[in-house]
């Protein structure tokens, strides 16, 4: 299914639009480990996602979940980036006005209520495809919810670029509040 895919062109245009427009232009160090640890994450999912078996209703692997060597790089490279994202937005929209903060909030939240909507629907889809199977990750016999068959449903697209979006619309709405604290204490002095 295409969807994770389609759902993470769209946050990483998102991300460099983002980029683009910020008043102080992140330069150097910070711009190399957003680009860097982006791409590392898109290739991890893309991993995740071929190491991830179809469903053949015809028997299971016994070869374990080779997927399992991603995560140690994939979650860690997932951190970096946030903590990065986190710093850079922080800075550059502290210094912008409530109008330009709430514009971006509002196409932040816009984005995020496609990426749950598209979630839903993907992971619905995901989880029918194994229904009246063992390798169900709730209802199967062998109780794993990550298993070889399940690895993409849970770390996909959609999943990542529900995350990322959940903590920019975070950011921005802390930045509003600290905004809002700031002008409330300034009247009152």
């Amino acid at each position: 299914m295409m969807l994770p895919y389609l759902y993470i062109v769209l946050v990483v245009v998102c991300i460099f639009f983002v980029i683009h427009n910020m008043e102080r232009r992140i330069g150097g160090i910070k711009f190399l480990i957003i680009i860097a640890s982006l791409f590392l994450n898109i290739l991890s999912l893309i991993i995740l996602d071929i190491l991830t078996l179809k469903n053949n209703r015809e028997g299971m692997s016994g070869n374990g979940n080779p997927a399992i060597i991603v995560y140690p790089f994939f979650l860690p490279l997932l951190l970096i980036f946030l903590w990065t994202w986190v710093v850079i937005i922080y800075k550059d929209f502290s210094l912008k006005s409530l109008s330009k903060v709430n514009k971006y909030l509002l196409g932040g939240l816009s984005v995020l209520v496609v990426g749950l909507i598209c979630g839903a629907t993907f992971m619905g889809s995901a989880l029918k495809e194994l229904e009246n199977t063992p390798h169900h990750p709730f209802k199967g016999e062998y109780g794993s919810v990550i298993n070889i068959y399940t690895n993409a449903v849970f770390f996909n697209g959609i999943t990542y670029g529900v995350l990322v979006l959940a903590v920019f619309v975070g950011i921005l709405l802390w930045v509003k509040i600290l905004a809002r604290n700031t002008n409330e204490g300034n009247k009152n002095i």
